[in-house]
C-alpha cells in the first residue's frame, strides 16, 4: 500500500467501503487524511470505523452539510451512485 500523502491534514470522502474503498481508506489515513466514509453494509462501516474512518452518512459529511459541496475530495467507489441522496 502506498500512502496517499497530498490528501494530509484535509477531509476526504470515501464513499462505498468495498475492496476499493477500504484501500482507499488505508492509502489515505497512512498519508495523515482525516476520513468520512459510508456504506450500505453494516460490516462495511464497522470496518471501515476500525481502520480510524468516521462513519456517517454522505448527506452528513461536513461540508455537504454546510452546502460547501465542493470543498473537500471525495473517492466514490466504482459501483456506487449518489442518486438516492
Amino acid at each position: 500500500m502506498i500512502p496517499v500523502r497530498s490528501f494530509g491534514d484535509r477531509d476526504v470522502g470515501v464513499f462505498g467501503l468495498a475492496r476499493s474503498g477500504l484501500s482507499a481508506i488505508k492509502a489515505l489515513k497512512a498519508g495523515g487524511a482525516r476520513i468520512f466514509a459510508w456504506d450500505e453494509n453494516e460490516a462495511a462501516r464497522a470496518e471501515a470505523a476500525a481502520l480510524g474512518a468516521k462513519v456517517a452518512p454522505f448527506p452528513a459529511w461536513p461540508w455537504i452539510a454546510s452546502g460547501h459541496w465542493c470543498s473537500a475530495p471525495a473517492c466514490l467507489s466504482p459501483t456506487q451512485a449518489l442518486t438516492k441522496w
